[in-house]
């Protein structure tokens, strides 16, 4: 069994670690693509997580390391922290800046002005707006999509789902600007990322593939 202070550790490395997991399903959802530089998203990636810290990886990369260097004591995890930063800082933050400012011009300088790097915004960066479509004759759906209403999200806007032109719609439904559907818990997941960094961060755990299928 392990000690509280291993499972205490295995917690912390999880809490700080969970944006660089939203960070990959944002990438690949929103952006339809991955970190790797040779498969980079088709579009500029300004939701969920990012609408709240430009550098989610490197953020998670950074506390994990040190964390995990503190706790085992061992100074080699410490360095390679410090060395992260500095490479995000020196070497990587000039060409991403080169190759956005070439790919998204004046939206990716805006962007670059009002996510921060390193810190946490309190409310997200007021990005294209998405849409939450719910039944208000389903009293379950109904509460939530009301719920929603009075958080007046303005980058969110909640819609009576016989109001959508496609397909008709069997669960509350959340569409991005870029025209990415989820549904159900997914959707809940995706639209509290739209009212502050508390729910954000509820948002990023329930989102988790595994996760979000066992709580649906």
């Amino acid at each position: 069994i392990f000690h509280w202070k291993v499972w205490g550790f295995i917690t912390v490395i999880f809490i700080v670690g969970l944006p660089a997991l939203a960070a990959v399903i944002e990438f690949s959802r929103e952006g339809k693509g991955t970190p790797i530089p040779f498969d980079p998203p088709k579009c500029l990636v300004d939701s969920g997580v990012y609408s709240y810290i430009a550098n989610p990886m490197q953020f998670s990369m950074f506390w994990v390391l040190l964390l995990e260097g503190l706790f085992i004591q061992n100074w080699i995890c410490i360095l390679l922290a410090l060395v992260s930063v500095i490479y995000s800082e020196g070497i990587a933050r000039w060409s991403e800046n080169e190759d956005l400012v070439s790919r998204y011009g004046d939206r990716w300088k805006h962007y670059k002005k009002t996510a921060p790097r390193w810190r946490f915004r309190l409310l997200p960066v007021q990005s294209e707006l998405a849409s939450l479509y719910y039944a208000p004759n389903c009293s379950v759906c109904s509460e939530i999509g009301s719920w929603f209403v009075q958080q007046a999200t303005p980058n969110l806007k909640v819609m009576d789902a016989d109001s959508y032109s496609g397909e008709t719609l069997t669960r509350i439904t959340y569409i991005s600007i870029t025209g990415e559907r989820r549904q159900g818990v997914d959707a809940i997941a995706a639209a509290i990322q739209h009212i502050h960094l508390g729910w954000a961060w509820i948002g990023w755990l329930i989102q988790l593939p595994v996760l979000s299928h066992v709580i649906q």
